[in-house]
C-alpha cells in the first residue's frame, strides 16, 4: 500500500480500487479526453501497482515531448512486449533501431526504386476508378492498392513487427464505419450536376499528362500537400501516443513526476486543439495553407507523436 500511495504533488486522477488501480477505466482516447475535461491536461492512471502520467492538449504535449523531452526521451516497458523497437529503451532501443533503419534502407526506403513503386501502383488505382459508374466505396481499392505496395517493399514483414502501424491496423475498423457512414450519406445527397467532391487547384498544380507527380512535385503542390495532411490530422490515425518513461524527476504542468514515471500523450487533444486549429473538428485543408495559397507547416500537427520514438 505504501508503494502505491502517490508522491506529494503527483498529478491527480480517478480513484484507484486497491490492489487493481484504475483497471476499469478503458484506455480509449475518447474516455481520456473526458477525463483531461475532469482533472485537466496533466492527470494520472494507476496500472496494478504501475503509476502512468496521461498528458492532454498542445501546450503540454510540446512540453513534454519536445521541451523536456531530454528527461523524458525514452519508451515506457510497463507493457508486455518489452523487446521490440516500439516499447524498449536505452541500449536496446538503439540497437534495434540501427537495425531496422539498416534493412528498411535494403526494401527501398529513402530510394527511388520505392517512388516508383508507388507510381505504378497509382496507374492500377486510376484505372480502377475509371472502371466505377457513379458513386462507389473506394475502401476496399484503396486498401488493396496501399496493401500492395507495402507487401511488395516488405513481403509479409509487417505482420509481425510492433509499432505504430498496429495501431493503425487496430483503428481499421472504427475508420472504416465512418467513411461507410459518410459515403451512405453522400449518395443520398448526390446530385450529377453538382458533385460534393473537392477539387486540387488544378490550374495551379498541373502537372501534365505527359508524366505521373513524382516526390519532386510536391513543392509545386501546395493545396494537394495540404489535403494529405489535413486528412492526417482529422482522421486521428495514431490517437494515444506510446508511453515513454521518465529518466529522472522533472515537473509538468506544475505537478511532480518522478523517475521511472510511464508518461503518455493525447496526440488527438493536439490535432483537435482549439487554441492551435481554425476549425479543429472540420476538414479544411486551409489549415496548412498560407494567404498566399503556400503550404504552411504547423507545430500542432504531431499525427504520429514527437520526440525520440524511432
Amino acid at each position: 500500500m505504501i508503494k502505491n500511495k502517490n508522491p506529494s504533488n503527483f498529478p491527480p486522477g480517478p480513484w484507484p480500487v486497491p490492489f487493481l488501480g484504475t483497471v476499469f477505466t478503458k484506455m480509449d482516447f475518447r474516455t481520456m479526453a473526458k477525463l483531461a475535461e475532469v482533472y485537466g491536461k496533466v492527470f494520472s492512471l494507476r496500472v496494478s501497482s504501475d503509476k502512468i502520467v496521461i498528458i492532454s492538449g498542445y501546450k503540454m504535449v510540446k512540453e513534454a515531448l519536445i521541451t523536456q523531452n531530454a528527461k523524458c526521451p525514452s519508451v515506457s516497458q510497463i507493457f508486455i512486449l518489452k523487446r521490440s523497437i516500439s516499447l524498449s529503451n536505452g541500449y536496446l532501443w538503439r540497437s534495434h533501431r540501427k537495425f531496422a533503419a539498416f534493412h528498411l534502407r535494403m526494401f527501398g526506403e529513402g530510394k527511388k526504386s520505392l517512388e516508383h513503386s508507388i507510381q505504378q501502383k497509382c496507374v492500377y488505382l486510376c484505372d480502377a476508378f475509371k472502371t466505377e459508374k457513379g458513386p462507389f466505396n473506394p475502401l476496399t481499392i484503396l486498401n488493396g492498392a496501399v496493401s500492395n505496395t507495402l507487401y511488395n517493399v516488405c513481403p509479409r514483414l509487417l505482420e509481425y513487427l510492433p509499432g505504430p502501424h498496429q495501431t493503425i491496423f487496430s483503428n481499421y475498423k472504427k475508420i472504416t464505419n465512418f467513411l461507410r457512414g459518410e459515403i451512405i450519406k453522400h449518395k443520398d445527397d448526390w446530385d450529377p450536376s453538382n458533385p460534393l467532391l473537392f477539387f486540387f487547384s488544378t490550374e495551379k498544380e498541373v502537372i501534365g499528362q505527359s508524366r505521373q507527380p513524382c516526390l519532386a512535385d510536391r513543392v509545386k503542390m501546395p493545396y494537394t500537400d495540404a489535403v494529405i495532411h489535413e486528412i492526417q490530422r482529422l482522421g486521428d490515425v495514431v490517437p494515444l501516443g506510446f508511453p515513454k518513461k521518465a529518466v529522472k524527476d522533472t515537473t509538468l504542468g506544475g505537478y511532480f513526476i518522478p523517475k521511472g514515471t510511464a508518461v503518455s500523450t493525447i496526440l488527438s487533444s493536439v490535432l483537435h486543439d482549439p487554441n492551435e486549429w481554425e476549425t479543429p473538428d472540420t476538414f479544411n485543408p486551409g489549415h496548412f495553407l498560407t494567404e498566399n495559397g503556400q503550404f504552411r507547416k504547423r507545430d500542432a500537427f504531431l499525427p504520429f507523436s514527437s520526440g525520440n520514438i524511432l
